[in-house]
């Protein structure tokens, strides 16, 4: 039912590996600029088109399982204490994504060196030692780059570090495909271009691919949880929202395609969360007005990440919009009235009604009669859609059960794969 309209995936993948790195500049572009040495190594090898493709998007979400900015900084910097507990999440984040089930496993094992491979009697002709080698030495190369300096005053120094380390943590022939190009100018000018990005979408390898709408819904509850998991308190946040969305919807007589769309827009509302720092995200104690003030800040980046991947449109607005207000005192647009549509609002909604129910660091879920009058005063108002507002009433019990369904599944599922340290 969802075949009519496909999304682009290179388009797609490279906006959420993007996402992936908004936090702190010193790792912004990384993800890319390690798919750019890979895609580079893939093409001196004149790999399959399939393995260039498995490659490419394992490199772009490698460290997807690095949950905290603190634990991306480590790894950036060489300071990381257990170099596979990421690299394991990441790996049980994308395995049951049949899409990405090959990539999942390359990823798990990025960081193995070609000594550990050996010892393991495995060999480079197998594509999962192959790509993570690749993407290992992409990754290091970057992390050695220091995107401050000029990277011709580096290069040299980084080809010395990575043929020092050939035949023990890099395979020799994986160490030959980067020196092809390494002693190209342009290579590493390339590396570090402010258009990066628009570089990779033209020679994308995922470019003539595209996702069917079954297949974005996966996706975005992929990152539902990398935006979720950051930290417990926030864990079950997103699953409820679009869950309360969609049964709204369906009570509006919604189709089916838009109740699946509310329900990518929930999952996705809060990616720009991925920007705000690990401590804010964490404080058990209600935010002062200057972190307010930085949290505040995801709801735009949410339209920045979102707003560029085409068949994404309305999904974008309804994700974006969710904390303006009727009345134009929302933020960070200021719309007000017919400027925000009815998945907006149902996104508001949405938001308002599970962020209350639900328990907070620095207090309990509200009772449900202080939720029903919460979001009445809000209604009358004119801040949130009073019919809206109405359904959500009218069919609290339904609404609430569904939502805590999801959201202890989602903390079942948080809690057995993803919050012991133990990997």
């Amino acid at each position: 039912m969802f075949l009519e309209e496909t999304i682009d995936a290179g388009r797609l993948v490279l906006t959420f590996a993007d996402a992936l790195d908004l936090a702190e500049p010193v790792l912004r572009k990384h993800h890319q600029r390690v798919a750019y040495i890979v895609l580079r190594m893939c093409n001196t090898g004149k790999f399959t088109s399939e393995n260039v493709r498995t490659f490419y998007t394992a490199a772009l979400f490698h460290d997807i399982g690095a949950f905290s900015l603190k634990e991306k900084k480590a790894l950036k910097t060489f300071e990381f204490l257990d170099v596979n507990r990421h690299a394991e999440i990441g790996y049980l984040l994308l395995k049951d994504m049949f899409w990405l089930t090959k990539e999942s496993s390359i990823i798990r094992y990025h960081h193995r060196t070609w000594e550990e491979w050996k010892k393991s009697k495995r060999k480079l002709t197998e594509d999962v030692v192959l790509g993570s080698q690749l993407i290992n030495l992409a990754d290091y190369v970057d992390r050695l780059l220091n995107i401050n300096q000029c990277v011709l005053h580096q290069s040299s120094k980084i080809i010395d570090e990575i043929i020092s380390l050939s035949g023990n943590y890099f395979h020799k022939y994986v160490v030959d495909l980067f020196m092809e190009d390494a002693t190209k100018e342009e290579f590493w000018l390339n590396l570090v271009a402010g258009d990066l990005t628009e570089f990779l979408f033209a020679e994308n390898p995922l470019k003539d691919v595209n996702i069917n709408f079954n297949l974005l819904v996966a996706l975005s509850e992929l990152f539902r949880n990398v935006i979720d998991f950051r930290s417990r308190f926030t864990a079950t946040h997103s699953v409820g929202v679009s869950v309360a969305a969609s049964i709204i919807g369906e009570i509006l007589g919604f189709s089916k395609r838009e109740v699946a769309m509310l329900e990518v827009a929930g999952n996705l509302h809060d990616i720009g969360k991925l920007v705000i720092p690990d401590f804010i995200l964490e404080k058990p104690s209600k935010l002062e007005e200057k972190e307010y003030r930085l949290m505040i800040k995801h709801v735009f980046y949410t339209y920045y990440i979102l707003r560029s991947v085409k068949g994404l449109e309305l999904i974008t607005r309804w994700a974006s919009f969710h904390h303006e207000r009727l009345d134009g005192s929302g933020y960070p647009f200021h719309l007000n009235g017919d400027e925000i549509d009815i998945g907006a609002r149902i996104l508001m909604v949405a938001d308002l009604f599970t962020a209350l129910a639900e328990k907070r660091p620095y207090r309990d879920g509200m009772k449900a009669n202080e939720v029903v009058s919460f979001l009445q005063q809000m209604a009358d108002k004119g801040k949130i859609d009073a019919n809206i507002v109405a359904i959500v009433i009218n069919h609290y019990r339904e609404i609430y059960t569904k939502v805590s369904e999801s959201q202890k599944r989602a903390l079942k599922n948080y809690d057995l794969k993803f919050a012991s340290k133990d990997f």
